[in-house]
Formats: C-alpha cells, sequence, structure tokens
C-alpha cells in the first residue's frame, strides 16, 4: 500500500515519511560501508604487521650472519697473531742455535 493512498495523510506527513526512508537508507548505507572500511583496515593492519615479522626475521638473520662473520675474522686476527709471534720465536732460537753451532765449528776448527 502506498504513503499516496493513506487516507488522512497530510502532505507534510506524506513528505516527512519519504525523507524518514531516504535517511534510513543513507545511514544503513553509511553503516554497511563504515563496517567494510573497519574490515579492510583490519586486513591491511594485519598485513603490516605480517610484513614487520619477516621484516625483523630477516634483520635478525643478517645480524647473526654479520656477528658469525665478525666473530670468524676475530678468530683469524687472532691466529695470525699467534703465527706472527710463533714465526718471531723461531727466528730468534733459528739465530741463537746458529750462532753456538758458529762458535762450535771455531773450537772444533780452533783444535
Amino acid at each position: 500500500m502506498a504513503l499516496s493512498s493513506v487516507p488522512g495523510m497530510s502532505d507534510l506527513q506524506l513528505r516527512m515519511s519519504k525523507k524518514v526512508a531516504q535517511l534510513t537508507k543513507v545511514i544503513y548505507h553509511l553503516n554497511s560501508k563504515n563496517e567494510d572500511h573497519d574490515l579492510d583496515m583490519q586486513d591491511l593492519a594485519e598485513q603490516y604487521e605480517a610484513e614487520l615479522e619477516l621484516v625483523l626475521k630477516d634483520t635478525t638473520e643478517k645480524v647473526n650472519f654479520f656477528k658469525l662473520k665478525l666473530e670468524e675474522a676475530s678468530d683469524e686476527k687472532r691466529v695470525r697473531e699467534v703465527a706472527r709471534a710463533l714465526e718471531v720465536k723461531y727466528e730468534e732460537e733459528k739465530r741463537k742455535c746458529l750462532n753456538e753451532l758458529d762458535a762450535l765449528r771455531k773450537r772444533a776448527a780452533d783444535r
């Protein structure tokens, strides 16, 4: 039954009823749009959080990799220092032994 066919309804009441119906549709549309927007925002937030977790995981892996490389470099440096110290010690002992050998040869030659 159409609103215009209701007996005793004034023109003002008819227009008010139409406006109420229009506003109800607008409110329903805005509410639906707001709910859709909230869902989209929630999905976007979840995507950002997942991406952030991936970035943090990747960063942690890189930090651990470089930390390991730094430890290896420190170990190599320490090995080089020890090797250099051993070379110096070897050269000193070699020189000392050669001096002793020369002294023994001179004594042997003197006899």
